[in-house]
């Protein structure tokens, strides 16, 4: 999703050791809409760190 290769990019910040925050940010217009976006994107992060 996006222009930014998510997966190349948490790879690197976890090559030099970065432990901070991820943000996922979603914009969709109604809350059912940003709740749903939100745990999509929650689980494709889950998913890139376990990787």
């Amino acid at each position: 999703d996006g222009e930014v290769d998510i997966r190349r990019f948490i790879k690197a910040l976890k090559s030099v050791g970065y432990q901070g925050p991820l943000v996922v940010e979603r914009e969709v217009g109604d809350q059912a809409g940003r709740l749903r976006e939100v745990a999509r994107g929650l689980d494709f992060l889950r998913e890139c760190l376990a990787g």
